[in-house]
Order: structure tokens, then C-alpha cells, then sequence
């Protein structure tokens, strides 16, 4: 082929780019350019990973229920609840007013994680053997300050005496709010075993960690 002939063909071409190009930019600049604010983004977030709850429970009182993550369970003995409060309470309470406490069975605290003294449970549970089948308010009326509000005397019995009812595990339960001390605990009284055993649970009145907990009591 000769040159000079290719060479119209080529001008051809380029023409035919260069407008097919420019009709292009021409038509994209006409369009409405959508302003940043109204603009939809959509950003994918993981749900937050609930805490997760560790099964516990209590054999003796055919009990189970749920810690939520970050803390734990630990029991404690009477013999070692005395050595912790440095002296024989049940001797005092006999020499105050004259008869024994109720015969103690077992106690379990509810604890953060890194916290050991029973002291500071979220949640307390004391167990005691109730020959009497005494229901809440007369178990209280006989017991009442061993060993939760220890020196505390008749000033304060009625106010604090369990009246209200709520249930726990689907037990009925009375409980009373000691609201003149730091973070108003609240104790609820709860027969178990056909009455032949009382268990009283103590917890911050309100306190949202202890109430789940309560909320995940089941018995047997």
C-alpha cells in the first residue's frame, strides 16, 4: 500500500475518537453531582459480644444459675466466716439474748473477678436449717440480726423486717431493704425444702448485675 494512501484513513480515525471522547465528557458534565451530606454510607459493624454467662450452681439446694462474665463463686464455712470476723459469733449472739442462732448450713458469695473478701459480694446466700418450719417474718422476728445486721437491736427490727413479696426461682421470697446504710441492701428471706431450711440472700438493693442474677435462679 502506498503511503500518502493510509494517510486520510488515519485522520478519519482520530476524528472519530477524539468526538467520541468529547461527546462523552460533555454528557457526564451535564449530570447533577450529588452533595457529599446526601450521599448514603453504609458501614458494616459487628454486633458487641455479650458478656457471656458461666453456669454455677449449689448441689445441697438443687440450684442453678447463671455469673454473668468477670466474676465468680466462692462458698464459705461458719468456722471460716468466724475466723474472718476475728470471734465466735454465735457465742455473742447466745450472750446477748440468751438462745443459739439458727444452725448455720452453708453460705456462697458472688464476687468479681478479682476480688476475694466476702465482704464485697454482689451477692450473698446464707443457708440455715429451720426445725421450726417458721415461715419468713417469724424467722426474722427470732434470727433476724444473726449474722447480717449483727448490732443492730429492736430500734431497727420493724424497719427492716422482709414484708414485701417477691419471687426468686419461682419461689415465693420476703425481703426488706435496709435503706439507712451504704447501698441499701436489700434481704430476702426464702424457706426451702418444705420450710426444713432457710435461705437469705443479700445484694445492693437496685443493683442491676445481682438482680440477673437472681432473675437466672432455678431450682430443682
Amino acid at each position: 500500500m502506498q503511503r500518502g494512501s493510509a494517510l486520510p484513513l488515519l485522520l478519519v480515525a482520530l476524528f472519530l475518537l477524539g468526538a467520541g471522547l468529547a461527546g462523552f465528557f460533555l454528557a457526564n458534565s451535564n449530570q447533577p453531582k450529588v452533595p457529599e451530606s446526601d450521599q448514603i454510607k453504609v458501614n458494616e459493624i459487628s454486633p458487641p459480644a455479650s458478656p457471656k454467662a458461666a453456669n454455677s450452681s449449689d448441689d445441697l439446694l438443687g440450684l442453678s444459675f447463671e455469673i454473668p462474665s468477670g466474676y465468680k463463686m466462692i462458698k464459705e464455712t461458719e468456722e471460716e466466716y468466724f475466723k474472718r470476723a476475728n470471734g465466735q459469733i454465735r457465742k455473742n449472739f447466745n450472750y446477748y439474748v440468751l438462745y443459739n442462732p439458727a444452725e448455720f448450713v452453708e453460705a456462697f458469695y458472688v464476687l468479681a473477678g478479682s476480688e476475694n473478701n466476702p465482704d464485697k459480694a454482689i451477692l450473698t446466700v446464707w443457708v440455715f436449717q429451720n426445725p421450726e418450719d417458721l415461715d419468713p417474718e417469724k424467722f426474722y422476728g427470732k434470727y433476724w440480726y444473726y449474722p447480717f445486721v449483727w448490732g443492730e437491736f429492736s430500734s431497727a427490727k420493724n424497719k427492716i423486717a422482709p414484708v414485701d413479696l417477691e419471687l426468686v426461682g419461682g419461689k415465693e421470697s420476703k425481703f426488706g431493704v435496709v435503706d439507712y446504710r451504704d447501698n441499701k441492701p436489700k434481704f430476702s428471706y426464702l424457706p426451702l425444702r418444705d420450710k426444713k431450711l432457710m435461705m437469705q440472700i443479700q445484694y445492693p438493693d437496685d443493683n442491676p448485675v445481682a438482680e440477673d442474677i437472681l432473675r437466672s435462679f432455678k431450682f430443682e
